[in-house]
């Protein structure tokens, strides 16, 4: 059994803040303060690891990530945004794992990950959606002559979510989103010495 779990308290003075203007391009600006609480949290659980079963590993783990940021003298022009939520940063994420060897040759990884909606501007007035992830990932590991095969295969985003990946905060013209791909699957070839 592995946990850790951090508490933190941040206060940050003359905050960088990204902005745009209408045509798109970006400049920094040090606009105020922010202040930043959180709690991180992470267990992870090794069920059994035995080389000459059938199911030879079997690992699970959970990580929280609880976020309270909030921004703090922070003035832009006449625009008093002190005490709205930090932009680009959601309240709670969870990451879910599940990890499973087969007589220490073939494997199966699964990754959930859950987060929650994120405010987009300043004045908190737009909002990404929140979304549910599912990742899992199959494979075989071979070893010849000191030499590690692995072939694997998967599928991203099965749940097939509509959400944005890297999301552009402040941007010009309501522009804040980079749309992630839908259910979509990878496969691969591995070889290392």
């Amino acid at each position: 059994l592995q946990f850790d779990v951090n508490a933190y308290v941040f206060n940050l003075n003359n905050t960088i803040v990204r902005r745009t203007v209408a045509n798109g391009s970006e400049y920094f600006i040090n606009a105020g303060e922010t202040k930043q609480k959180g709690i991180e949290a992470m267990i992870a659980y090794l069920l059994f690891n035995n080389k000459e079963k059938f199911i030879s590993s079997f690992k699970i783990s959970s990580a929280v990530t609880l976020n309270n940021y909030r921004l703090k003298n922070y003035k832009i022009n006449n625009t008093d945004y002190s005490g709205n939520k930090l932009t680009g940063v959601p309240n709670t994420i969870i990451v879910n794992t599940v990890d499973v060897e087969f007589k220490n040759i073939f494997y199966l990884n699964a990754t959930y990950n859950y987060t929650d909606k994120l405010p987009l501007t300043d004045a908190n007035s737009f909002y990404a959606g929140d979304y549910h992830l599912l990742q899992c990932k199959i494979g075989y590991r071979l070893v010849l002559k000191r030499k590690l095969l692995e072939v694997f295969a998967g599928a991203d985003n099965i749940f097939n979510e509509n959400y944005s990946l890297g999301n552009d905060i402040n941007a010009a013209g309501n522009r804040f989103y980079n749309a992630a791909p839908l259910r979509n699957y990878f496969a691969g070839i591995s070889v290392s010495y």
